[in-house]
C-alpha cells in the first residue's frame, strides 16, 4: 500500500519532473517558452492545490518572462533546467531549516500528540530524537489505515516511545499530553488553516484541555486565495 504523500514532497517530485521534461523537450526555439507556460499552468490548474509549488511556478514564469529574443534554444533549455533547480535547492533549504527549528520545540519528558502523517511533523519528531537526543512519548491519534501505519513505522524505526490511542477517545489522554503537533496543507489569507480532516476538533479539544498547539509550517504555504 502506497504511503501518503505531503504537499511538500509532491512539490520535490514536481520539480524534479518539471526539470527531467525540459530536458528531453524536442521542440522549435519559438515554442519552447509557450510550452514551458502551458505546463505550468497545468500543473497550477491541478487538484488538490499545492501551494508552495504554485508560488515556485510562478516565480520561474516570472523569470523566464525576460528571456531575450536572440538567445537559442539551448541556452533557453539551459536556463530553465538551472532556475528550477534552483527553486528545488531552496526550498529543500526552507523545510530543513523549519524541521532543524521545530525540534528544538521538543523537550524532555514531552508527550506530544500527532493527529496526521505530516512530513515536516515526523522529520521534526526524528529531529528531535536523533540529533538532539530528546527523551519523549509521542501520542498517535488513529485515523485511517494507511496515514496512521506511516507514523508509526516512522516512530518504529527511530525508536521512539509512543501508544497509538482512537482519535475519538483523546479526551482521556489530554492530562498527560503536553503538546499537540500539526503541519497544514495551506494557510489562507484570512488566516485558516487548511490541514487533514479533523485537526480541527482535535485543536479544539486541546484548547479546551489547554494543551498547546504548535503549527508547523514555511511561508511558502500561505496561499493567494481564501479557499
Amino acid at each position: 500500500m502506497a504511503d501518503v504523500m505531503g504537499t511538500s514532497r509532491m512539490t520535490e517530485i514536481a520539480l524534479e519532473s518539471f526539470i527531467r521534461a525540459v530536458q528531453s523537450l524536442r521542440c522549435t526555439r519559438d515554442a519552447i517558452l509557450p510550452l514551458f507556460n502551458e505546463l505550468s499552468e497545468c500543473i497550477k490548474k491541478s487538484r488538490p492545490r499545492v501551494v508552495p509549488l504554485i508560488h515556485l511556478l510562478e516565480e520561474f514564469e516570472d523569470e523566464m518572462r525576460f528571456t531575450r529574443g536572440d538567445v537559442d534554444l539551448e541556452a533557453i533549455r539551459a536556463d530553465a533546467v538551472t532556475t528550477l533547480q534552483e527553486k528545488l535547492d531552496a526550498f529543500h533549504e526552507r523545510v530543513q531549516r523549519l524541521i532543524e527549528r521545530g525540534a528544538h520545540y521538543v523537550q524532555d519528558g514531552d508527550v506530544i500528540l500527532v493527529h496526521s502523517a505530516s512530513g515536516v511533523v515526523i522529520k521534526i519528531l526524528l529531529n528531535a530524537k536523533e540529533k538532539l537526543q530528546r527523551t519523549f512519548k509521542v501520542i498517535v491519534l488513529k485515523q485511517d489505515f494507511t496515514k496512521t501505519r506511516q507514523l508509526i513505522q516512522a516512530l518504529l524505526q527511530a525508536g521512539i516511545a509512543h501508544e497509538v490511542v482512537p482519535e475519538y477517545d483523546l479526551i482521556h489522554h489530554l492530562p498527560q499530553a503536553t503538546k499537540l503537533f500539526i503541519g497544514a496543507v495551506a494557510v489562507t489569507p484570512d488566516r485558516n488553516v487548511v490541514a487533514s480532516a479533523g485537526t480541527a476538533g482535535i485543536v479544539s479539544q486541546c484548547h479546551i484541555g489547554k494543551v498547546p498547539v504548535y503549527l508547523f509550517v514555511n511561508s511558502l504555504k500561505f496561499s493567494h486565495q481564501s479557499s
